[in-house]
């Protein structure tokens, strides 16, 4: 993407807040099952959690609006993470959670005859998965993060701009001894995950 591709001022509104009671979980949950995946009458389970992850995303888009409009102001310090499992049924319910909204996100389930255990173990979470938050500099932590699945690492550019740092790529995979995926980015993100 180059800078004429990227619009700075636009005339889309601004994001409002979705309700997450019960009711509005539930309206949200039925119309992406029925209308976004457009499933009718039989569907493998998976859908179930895709809609519930949709509704959830919905009601996820304004406070990350508000994040990435105070993370885009000069100055800001910016956060990399290093590694994420494949954790998505775990991730959804922690993300209810810390938006204050599962016990709403239960019931409405519940009040279609659905269970958010049952929709996360959809994902085969096993329950012995851990979280781990590393303070430190990424240079000292990356060697010292659990190994994962997958690393997702942003890149570096060579010294002299001529590419891709190369050395960097093969430390980053023996030091996270895994597969690494490695972005480039166009400079405008808030954070690299």
């Amino acid at each position: 993407m180059n800078d004429k591709d990227w619009i700075e001022d636009n005339t889309i509104s601004e994001i409002e807040p979705l309700p997450a009671d019960t009711r509005s979980m539930a309206e949200g949950f039925n119309r992406y099952l029925r209308n976004h995946l457009g499933h009718f009458m039989g569907f493998v389970p998976y859908y179930l959690y895709e809609a519930l992850a949709l509704t959830v995303r919905d009601r996820i888009m304004y406070p990350w609006h508000q994040t990435w409009q105070r993370y885009n102001q000069p100055d800001t310090r910016k956060a990399y993470y290093l590694s994420l499992e494949f954790l998505i049924g775990r991730s959804l319910v922690n993300s209810l959670a810390n938006m204050d909204i599962e016990q709403e996100c239960r019931q409405a389930l519940l009040d279609i005859g659905l269970n958010l255990e049952e929709l996360r173990d959809l994902c085969r979470i096993p329950e012995i998965a851990q979280t781990r938050v590393m303070v430190g500099s990424f240079e000292e932590r990356v060697s010292q993060v659990p190994v994962a699945d997958m690393d997702i690492t942003g890149l570096r550019w060579s010294a002299d701009d001529s590419g891709p740092d190369l050395d960097f790529v093969a430390h980053m995979v023996r030091a996270t001894r895994s597969s690494c995926l490695f972005t480039g980015d166009s400079g405008r993100e808030s954070a690299l995950a």
